[in-house]
C-alpha cells in the first residue's frame, strides 16, 4: 500500500531548498550609466550602452543570437509577459525556427513536452503527466498563456531541469559520495567559476546553516541545476533538429544574471552567441518584501544583462484560494487527517477522516485531482464538495476566499 500526506492550503507548497527559488534576493538596479529608478514599466535598456531602445529594436539585435535567455520572478505576471512578447516577436520573424526551453520543467519529462508541442495533450493531461504540482508548484496561471503560444504555434519545447530525483541524491551525499547509479546521470560540473560561487554564498548566508560542508554540498546542487539546464540547451542546438533553431530560455532571473549561470555553461560546450534580457521591477509592492532575502550580494565585475526590460509587479488577478487541510492519499482514496483551526475547511464542516470524493462532480482519486481542480478556482467562487464520513454521503458547498 502507497500513502503519502499532503497539505491542500489551495495551491500554495513550500519550495525549499529543492527548487532554489526560496526567497528573492535584493540585488541594486545594477546600470553602468546610472540606476533605474524612475524608469516607467515597458522601458528598455541596452546595459553597456544605458541607451533606450525600443521592443522593436530589441528584437533586431537579440534575433542575432542563437540563445535567448529572458529571466523572471517567477510570481510577477509583468515579468511572463515579456518572456511571451519575446518568444511571440522572435517567432513571427522566424517561423519554425524557434524553440523554448523552461526551467520549470525536468528532462525525464521531454516526451510530454514534444506532445504538448504537437497539441496532443489538453492542460488537465499536460499538467498531470509533467507532475506540475510536484515538481514546479508555482500557481500554472503564472506560466497559462506561454504554454498556450507554445502549443497553438507547435512550438517546440525543451525540459530543461534536472530530475528532482538525482538533485535529493546530490543534496543527500553530496558528488563524492553519489552512488554510482547516479553518476552517470550527471552533466559535466564546473565549480570553479569565483563569481558565481560568490553570489550563491551569498544567498546561502541568508540561510540557517552555515558549516563548509553544508555550503558545498548547497553550491553543488545550485551548480547542478545549471549544468543540467545548459547541457540540455546545448544537446538540442547540436542535433539535426536544433541545428537551424533559436532556443528562448525562460529561467530565474538569477540562472542567467551576469552570465555565469546557465549561458556560460553553454558556451564552453557550444560557443554561440546569446543575449540575456532581464525584466526589472523598479519597486516591490509591500505584501511582497517579506520574500525579499536579506543578502549582501558581492561585487561582480561583470554587466548582468545585455538589456533591462523595466515592469511594475502584478500578482494574478483573483489570487489563491485555500482550502486547509491535510489528507493522505491511499488506494484511489484522499481521506483527511488534519483540518487547519480558521481555514475554509473547517468552516465548512469538513472533519478528519472524511472521504473525499468529488468536487463539482469530478472524482478525487488522488492528490493531482484535487489541486488541478483548486487551481481553477479563484475568491468568490463556489464548489460543490461530496466527502464520505463512515457510511454517510455528504454534500458540502465550499465558498472560496483569498488569503486571510
Amino acid at each position: 500500500m502507497i500513502s503519502k500526506k499532503v497539505w491542500v492550503g489551495g495551491i500554495v507548497f513550500l519550495m525549499a531548498f529543492t527548487t532554489g527559488c526560496v526567497k528573492i534576493p535584493k540585488f541594486s538596479l545594477e546600470n553602468p550609466y546610472g540606476a533605474l529608478e524612475g524608469a516607467t514599466e515597458g522601458e528598455i535598456f541596452h546595459v553597456p550602452t544605458g541607451i533606450r531602445v525600443t521592443k522593436a529594436q530589441l528584437l533586431d539585435m537579440i534575433g542575432g543570437s542563437r540563445i535567448i535567455y529572458v529571466g523572471e520572478t517567477h510570481d510577477n505576471v509583468r515579468a511572463h509577459q515579456v518572456q511571451l512578447e519575446i518568444i511571440r516577436g522572435l517567432a513571427e520573424r522566424f517561423p519554425g525556427q524557434v524553440a523554448v526551453g523552461m526551467e520549470m520543467f525536468q528532462r525525464p519529462h521531454q516526451e510530454v513536452m514534444e506532445r504538448w508541442s504537437r497539441g496532443e495533450l489538453n492542460e488537465r493531461r499536460f499538467l498531470k503527466e509533467s507532475q506540475w504540482y510536484v515538481k514546479w508548484a508555482m500557481d500554472y496561471g503564472y506560466y497559462k498563456a506561454i504554454l498556450d503560444y507554445i502549443r497553438e504555434g507547435h512550438i517546440p519545447l525543451l525540459a530543461l531541469n534536472a530530475s528532482s530525483e538525482l538533485v535529493k541524491e546530490v543534496r543527500n551525499h553530496g558528488l563524492n559520495g553519489l552512488p554510482e547509479e547516479w553518476q552517470n546521470q550527471l552533466p559535466d560540473m564546473d565549480l570553479s567559476d569565483p563569481h558565481h560561487r560568490r553570489l550563491v554564498e551569498a544567498f546561502y548566508k541568508a540561510h540557517p546553516s552555515t558549516s563548509a560542508k553544508s555550503f558545498e554540498i548547497f553550491y553543488q546542487v545550485y551548480v547542478l541545476w545549471d549544468e543540467m539546464m545548459a547541457e540540455t540547451v546545448a544537446n538540442h542546438l547540436s542535433t539535426e533538429e536544433g541545428r537551424n533553431k533559436k532556443v528562448v530560455v525562460l529561467a530565474g532571473g538569477n540562472h542567467v544574471r551576469h552570465g555565469f549561470g546557465i549561458p556560460r555553461r553553454v558556451f564552453r560546450r557550444l560557443p554561440v552567441a546569446y543575449s540575456i534580457v532581464l525584466p526589472v521591477e523598479v519597486s516591490i509592492p509591500e505584501d511582497k518584501k517579506d520574500r525579499l532575502m536579506d543578502v549582501s550580494i558581492p561585487e561582480i565585475p561583470l554587466i548582468p544583462a545585455d538589456f533591462f526590460w523595466v515592469v511594475t509587479y502584478e500578482d494574478l488577478k483573483g489570487g489563491k484560494v485555500r482550502l486547509g487541510l491535510m489528507f493522505e492519499e491511499s488506494e484511489g482514496n484522499l481521506t483527511v487527517t488534519k483540518v487547519l483551526e480558521g481555514s475554509l475547511a473547517t468552516k465548512a464542516g469538513i472533519q478528519p477522516g472524511d472521504i473525499l470524493v468529488s468536487l463539482d462532480g469530478e472524482g478525487l482519486q488522488e492528490s493531482f485531482d484535487l489541486f488541478y481542480l483548486l487551481s481553477q478556482k479563484r475568491p468568490g467562487d463556489t464548489g460543490r464538495l461530496i466527502v464520505r464520513r463512515k457510511e454517510k454521503s455528504l454534500e458540502i458547498t465550499l465558498h472560496f476566499q483569498g488569503p486571510q
